[in-house]
């Protein structure tokens, strides 16, 4: 099916008194492809001709759904491996244009007990409340936790605050006696692992992975 045909069978719950294809055809060809007209931002949506409010709102809605469909499909889910993990994270951060940071909490089998959005913006040592991320995991009772960020639009590498930050939540988590079993930087459909490349070197000993 072309982009422009699958954009028009969404637009269309959304104007479905009138002939969306002309509509479809403007949108791709402002934003380059549908997957880019889905990222676009609302307002600029809304600077396409004969995009309203409620076609702007069903498009943002779609990466939004499907984020959420794709968490409650993992309530249940085990991380016990990096490369489930990963595919955990970039689903969760799929279609997200602004930089967020998740507190993903495991029990003792690495089954995931609640995933919290603790920040909006960039991870580092300030914007990320080392207290809240603290009571999240008391609170959640974790044996292990996986901290996770994105770049949007940018590459899934860690940035040097990133790996300091890495380090004063580590040495915080392991006086509590919770392990951080990983942390992630997601970047669209990609992503890296801070303990696969050695960046939390005591995993090893502290993660029956």
């Amino acid at each position: 099916m072309p982009p422009h045909n699958a954009l028009e069978l969404v637009l269309f719950y959304a104007i479905p008194q009138g002939d969306v294809n002309g509509l479809a055809h403007r949108l791709i060809e402002r934003f380059g492809s549908y997957s880019a007209v889905i990222d676009a931002p609302y307002d600029q949506l809304l600077e396409v001709d004969g995009v309203g409010p409620h076609a702007a709102t069903l498009l943002k809605l779609l990466p939004a759904s499907a984020r959420y469909y794709a968490a409650d499909k993992c309530r249940d889910i085990t991380l016990d491996t990096t490369e489930k993990a990963l595919r955990y994270f970039i689903d969760l951060y799929l279609g997200v244009g602004e930089e967020q940071v998740y507190l993903t909490c495991l029990d003792g089998k690495s089954k995931v007990i609640s995933s919290t959005m603790l920040h909006r913006g960039s991870i580092n040592a300030v914007s990320v409340s080392m207290r809240k991320l603290v009571q999240t995991a008391l609170n959640s009772g974790a044996v292990g936790v996986i901290v996770a960020h994105n770049h949007p639009g940018g590459v899934a590498l860690p940035s040097q605050e990133d790996l300091i930050t890495t380090g004063k939540i580590l040495h915080l988590l392991a006086q509590l006696g919770v392990t951080l079993v990983d942390h992630i930087v997601v970047a669209d459909n990609d992503a890296i692992s801070l303990t696969q490349t050695g960046s939390i070197p005591q995993h090893a000993q502290n993660w029956p992975l």
